[in-house]
């Protein structure tokens, strides 16, 4: 026979080697797969719960602040509050406010700018913010901020708004440590407390490496900080170690609208124009130190003018104006440490206002003119330089160098000191024609006189006080071709 059969359809061979069981064997049975343990479940629940926490919080977040937190503070300022758009990504932790506005306080009126706005808010924040209950972000970004100052009863609207969140706060957050903050496209606008122009700063744009009130390590960014101030350009620089020293400039700025404020008490009605370019230096000394701030401010105005408030008497103008002062917070009032005035026209009313300046604040005037009458005199001085130093132990130097009347030649020399204030000084006048003296003295020398005072020199003693006079000692003069007439007649040929 053959080794091979078929089946009964025969197109299928089968091999006689095929294994066949043998008779009586149970058959083979697949593998069972094992059953899960059920005490899997509960992890199986807590995914399922913290996947829904997560997704829940997508959700919950954004409708609690556009509602109940929006209603919440609203009624804690008594302002409207509304926030258009809010969105929370469980997964980065990362907050977006689009259009919040505050809006104006009730009985302001409808028409009033609101009292704050917010572009866009984006806040990163750490997931150590959720156990440490602190608002802990590595980075905030504001875009198109507006915040509307005004004052009410001596206080600003904002420093209400900080007084009524106060006792909040505390509640909810024990700290806060805010990194990387970015504001961009900012304005501030001022309501000025009396008439006069608004006040303006727009076009801010601010980088702040860290404002915490919890230890938080700066990252390394600089700070900077640009903006227009009423049409004027500011621009804030920084070095040192985490930016102990800033420099902030403000360029081409009006200074009318500040008047009032920086007038001293006596001048708080006059009209002052110009336009300042001012450069600040912020300084603060290290925390070992005290970490104590010091600031000083660089000041050049050009066409600087003061005039009565009636506009049209002047009390001093000039080409250029050039100071410099220094101010430490809790130390008093701003120091005035140097005062320049470039081809100042002078008063007697500018005089006393600069005899107000501090004794250790230095004067310069450079190409000055006075021009005065008064008690039988008629002076006039031009091409001034004059330059008055800080007080020292022995008084404040002083040197005067100018022209009197058309030709003559005046210096003087000496030290302001004493209280009421006295001038020790040498005086010197050379050059001059005597008819500009008699010009001067106006009625005093009752005779013509013609001729030349080739030098004159004397030491003077002045009190500087009404009704004191003025003694002169170690007096010499030179004078050439001197002819002393009345009337046409002659007197006196020398």
């Amino acid at each position: 026979m053959s080794n091979q059969s078929t089946d009964p359809v025969g197109s299928i061979p089968i091999e006689a080697t095929d294994p066949v069981p043998p008779a009586g064997t149970a058959p083979q049975r697949l593998p069972r797969r094992p059953r899960r343990s059920l005490k899997t479940w509960p992890f199986a629940v807590a995914a399922l719960i913290v996947i829904l926490a997560i997704g829940g919080s997508a959700l919950l977040v954004p409708a609690l602040i556009t509602g109940p937190g929006a209603k919440a503070l609203s009624r804690r300022l008594g302002r409207s509050v509304t926030i258009a758009h809010a969105a929370f990504n469980p997964f980065t932790l990362t907050l977006t406010l689009r259009n919040a506005i505050i809006g104006p306080a009730a009985g302001e009126g409808a028409d009033m700018d609101p009292f704050f706005s917010i572009g866009t808010l984006v806040m990163d924040m750490e997931s150590e913010s959720l156990w440490r209950r602190a608002l802990i972000c590595r980075r905030v970004t504001i875009s198109e901020p507006f915040i509307h100052l005004g004052f009410r009863q001596g206080k600003s609207n904002v420093a209400a708004a900080i007084e009524a969140l106060a006792p909040v706060v505390p509640s909810l957050l024990r700290g806060y440590a805010l990194r990387d903050i970015t504001i961009d496209k900012g304005e501030l606008r001022l309501r000025p407390v009396a008439d006069g122009p608004p006040l303006q700063l727009t076009a801010i744009h601010l980088r702040l490496p860290v404002l915490a009130t919890i230890a938080s390590p700066p990252p390394p960014i600089t700070p900077a900080f640009t903006a227009t101030f009423n049409g004027a350009p500011i621009r804030l620089l920084t070095s040192g170690p985490h930016g102990r020293q800033a420099t902030l400039s403000v360029k081409g700025i009006d200074i009318a609208p500040f008047a009032r404020s920086l007038l001293p008490p006596g001048l708080k009605d006059a009209r002052a124009s110009g336009t300042a370019d001012l450069t600040l230096e912020l300084t603060r000394a290290p925390a070992a130190a005290g970490g104590a701030f010091t600031l000083k401010a660089g000041i050049d105005i050009a066409r600087p003018a003061l005039a009565d408030a009636s506009g049209r008497g002047p009390i001093i103008s000039a080409e250029g104006l050039s100071a410099t002062v220094s101010w430490r917070p809790g130390h008093g009032a701003p120091h005035w440490r140097r005062l320049g005035l470039r081809a100042p026209h002078l008063t007697p009313a500018a005089l006393r206002l600069l005899a107000t300046l501090p004794d250790d604040c230095a004067l310069i005037i450079d190409n000055g003119s006075l021009i005065t009458t008064g008690h039988g005199l008629a002076l006039s001085l031009s091409r001034i330089k004059a330059a008055l130093a800080p007080a020292g132990e022995n008084g404040r130097p002083l040197a005067i160098n100018t022209r009197l009347g058309k030709a003559g030649e005046l210096s003087v020399s000496g030290r302001l000191q004493g209280s009421p204030m006295a001038l020790d000084a040498e005086l010197r006048l050379g050059n001059t024609p005597l008819r500009d003296l008699a010009a001067i003295s106006r009625g005093l020398i009752p005779f013509r006189l013609k001729g030349n005072l080739t030098s004159l020199r004397a030491t003077i003693h002045a009190a500087l006080a009404p009704g004191k006079e003025i003694s002169a000692e170690k007096l010499s003069a030179d004078i050439s071709a001197l002819t002393i007439s009345d009337h046409g007649a002659v007197l006196a040929r020398l």
